[in-house]
């Protein structure tokens, strides 16, 4: 499989993380895999292949074919493929999301959905338009036309949460809600509300994948486990508590994760689609390369 990952244009860079490209022109007898860990990030699907099947974080089957929203996820999920297959991935910021769809986010939690339950009536042309266009640029172009259509309008009013998710962000995961809370002078409930309404998750479930997620992109750039290091980077108090924190998240050990990637370039290339990615690469004018780019589109 090749895979690489362009930056949006600057019109775009507020809701948009990252374009990733994935294609497989091979035939195979048996299941190819990838898995997916949580992230804090919620992607736009778009197949223009074979359909292909997606495993969500609640071990539920579903076929991808056309065009399907990848909510917020707290469990890993896996693509599973025997056909060639072709996908435009439009990874979103962790509010990008919900300022296309304008809906509560929680019903897309640990789930795969087709964009036809929301009201994209016309999307599906997409799909024709992405494999027939020859070009890179072409296919970047005709996507953030169309998304430059759908988030058209008044932005939404999402302050507060963008404030708290900021804070989690900065502190990698490792934050107490109720010392936010206490800081904001505002109603935990409330806040909850407003982050399951437009994350998909809690401010405390949200925090957790982060911190997740930020130490799972460590491990995935280290040769070998370094246990002490990477307890003292996600501040747990001992390495068993940070095993204990790896499986609820994962379902496996950090040493059985560091053997999937070990052996699946997909998967590993997948690890490193998390939100610190997104916060290095914000300079368009001169082109900066993404970590883990094949290829960069200049705007």
């Amino acid at each position: 499989m090749i895979n690489a990952c362009y930056l949006p244009s600057p019109a775009l860079s507020d809701y948009v993380s990252w374009y990733l490209l994935s294609n497989d022109t091979n035939t195979y007898a048996h299941w190819q895999e990838a898995a997916v860990m949580p992230n804090g990030l919620s992607a736009l699907v778009f197949s223009y292949g074979a359909p292909f099947q997606y495993v969500t974080g609640l071990d539920s089957y579903r076929a991808i074919n056309t065009i399907s929203i990848l909510g917020p996820h707290t469990k890993p999920c896996q693509n599973r493929w025997k056909d060639p297959i072709s996908m435009f991935i439009i990874v979103f910021k962790p509010l990008g999301l919900y300022k296309l769809l304008g809906g509560n986010m929680f019903a897309l939690k640990n789930e795969v959905v087709d964009l036809a339950d929301y009201p994209f009536p016309e999307s599906s042309w997409v799909c024709d338009e992405l494999a027939q266009s020859s070009s890179t640029t072409a296919k970047i172009e005709l996507v953030e036309d169309w998304l430059k259509h759908h988030l058209s309008g008044d932005t939404c009013r999402y302050s507060l949460t963008a404030y708290v998710l900021k804070y989690i962000i900065e502190h990698l995961g490792s934050v107490c809600i109720e010392d936010i809370v206490k800081k904001l002078n505002v109603n935990r409930r409330y806040l909850e509300r407003q982050f399951n309404r437009q994350l998909g998750m809690s401010p405390k479930d949200y925090a957790e994948t982060i911190r997740f997620s930020y130490i799972t992109s460590k491990l995935a750039k280290l040769q070998e486990i370094d246990w002490p290091e990477l307890t003292y980077l996600g501040k747990f108090y001992d390495q068993s508590h940070f095993i204990k924190h790896f499986k609820k998240h994962s379902n496996i050990s950090p040493g059985e994760f560091r053997g999937i990637i070990t052996q699946s370039e997909e998967t590993k290339f997948a690890s490193q689609i998390n939100i610190f990615n997104t916060h290095h690469h914000t300079d368009h004018n001169h082109g900066k390369y993404i970590t883990l780019v094949d290829k960069m589109w200049l705007v």
